[in-house]
C-alpha cells in the first residue's frame, strides 16, 4: 500500500502461451483484473494459466564457481511453441544457463528438467531431445558441409533413411544446397553458422538452443537464422 491515493496499482493480463497455440482459444479476461485501485504504485503481472506441454524448466537453479556465483536462484518454465531470449550484458550468467539445460555443466543447487527428463539423472534422454549450437560452432574445417552433416548425423544414431531425411531437411531450411560440397574452410563466416545451425537440426529435435547464433554475421546474414526461428517455432523451443 502507498499513502499516496493518486497513484493506482495496474494489473496486466498477459495469456501464455500466445493466442493461437493449438487447441486453445483466447481467455475472457475478468473484469476485476483491469481495474486500477488507489493505494500502490506496483505493477502486477497476472499471469493466465493456459496449460501447455512444459519443455524446459528450471527450479531455483545456482551455479558457483568457487566463491563466484555465475548464476543465482533462476527458477523459469517454457512451453512448445515459444521463441525465447536470454538479455543481459556480459557476464550476467546467459551462456552458463544455457550449458545447463545443454547438459554441459551442472547445477551448483537446484533442478534442470528437458522434455520431463533430468538434466543429470537422464542426460542421455535429454541430449537425443535438444539442438545446440554453441557460440563458436565446432566445425572440422576440413570437412565438407554435406560431409560434416553426415558424420554429424551419425553421432546422433539415426537410421540412413532419418539420415538422409534428416540432412536433406536441415540443407534446405538453411539454404545451404549451393554450398553443400564446399570445404567448410571456404565458406563465409554467414554460412559457417548455418552449416552448425543446420547440424543442430537435422535430428528433429524438440528444443533448439542457440547461443549467440548471429555474432559476427551482417544485417542481411542475420534474417535467415531468425526466419528459420519462426517457422520452426510451432512445433518446438
Amino acid at each position: 500500500p502507498n499513502a499516496d491515493s493518486s497513484r493506482c496499482e495496474t494489473r496486466v493480463v498477459i495469456p501464455y502461451p500466445n493466442a493461437h497455440y493449438p487447441g486453445h482459444h483466447q481467455p475472457y479476461f475478468p473484469p476485476h483484473l483491469l481495474r486500477c485501485p488507489p493505494g500502490t504504485n506496483r505493477l502486477l503481472l497476472a499471469l493466465w494459466p493456459i496449460h501447455f506441454p512444459r519443455m524446459i524448466e528450471l527450479e531455483h537453479v545456482s551455479k558457483n564457481y568457487g566463491s563466484v556465483a555465475a548464476v543465482r536462484d533462476v527458477s523459469l518454465s517454457l512451453g512448445r511453441g515459444q521463441v525465447v531470449g536470454l538479455l543481459g550484458p556480459n557476464g550476467a550468467g546467459k551462456s552458463t544457463i544455457i550449458k545447463m539445460v545443454a547438459c554441459l555443466l551442472a547445477p551448483t543447487l537446484g533442478r534442470v528438467r528437458v522434455c520431463g527428463h533430468d538434466t543429470i539423472d537422464a542426460s542421455a534422454e535429454v541430449r537425443s531431445q535438444i539442438g545446440y549450437l554453441p557460440e563458436f560452432a565446432p566445425l572440422y574445417p576440413e570437412m565438407t558441409a554435406e560431409g560434416y552433416l553426415r558424420y554429424r548425423a551419425g553421432l546422433y544414431r539415426l537410421s540412413r533413411a532419418e539420415r538422409y531425411a534428416g540432412i536433406e531437411m536441415a540443407i534446405d531450411r538453411c539454404h545451404l544446397r549451393e554450398m553443400r560440397s564446399r570445404r567448410i574452410s571456404a565458406l563465409s563466416k554467414g554460412y559457417r553458422q548455418r552449416v552448425g545451425l543446420a547440424a543442430a537440426i537435422l535430428h528433429e529435435p524438440r528444443v533448439v538452443i542457440l547461443d549467440e547464433p548471429t555474432t559476427g554475421l551482417d544485417p542481411a546474414q542475420i534474417r535467415q537464422p531468425r526466419a528459420l526461428l519462426r517457422e520452426l517455432a510451432p512445433d518446438k523451443l
